[in-house]
């Protein structure tokens, strides 16, 4: 009777031990992403390198930032976008035209895996 009474006592103390719900995990991510540096800085001149990078401070979607990127104006500038971590690598394809300026623009569709979108769009003037 008492081995009978022990298992009913620990049978009950387990099942009202644990309290099954998820764990709040703090306040919801509202913050947009911000881009926190870029390699080559804005207005550099006699730019020869082959890559921009975009470093933000928190990881974006690809998709979005595939659809906001442009390169204006329209030079015929070839490009290949990769992601490493929470930077953005543009390489350029080909040789860059002589004595010219363009701008990388990134439009606010960019995204975090919040959805939270940029805030302004970014422009990076290389010469």
């Amino acid at each position: 009777m008492r081995l009978i009474l022990l298992f009913i006592s620990l049978s009950l103390l387990i099942s009202t031990c644990a309290n099954p719900v998820m764990p709040s995990g703090g306040p919801a991510d509202k913050s947009a992403p911000i881009i926190i540096k870029t390699e080559p800085k804005s207005g550099t001149l006699n730019f020869s390198g082959n890559e921009l990078r975009f470093y933000f401070d928190e990881y974006v979607q690809q998709p979005t930032f595939k659809q906001a990127f442009s390169i204006e104006p329209d030079l015929g500038i070839q490009y290949e976008i990769s992601f490493k971590g929470k930077s953005v690598i543009v390489k350029l394809k080909g040789e860059l035209p002589e004595n010219s300026t363009f701008i990388a623009e990134i439009g606010t569709a960019v995204s975090d895996f919040k959805s939270n979108k940029l805030k302004n769009p970014f422009s990076l003037a290389i010469s």
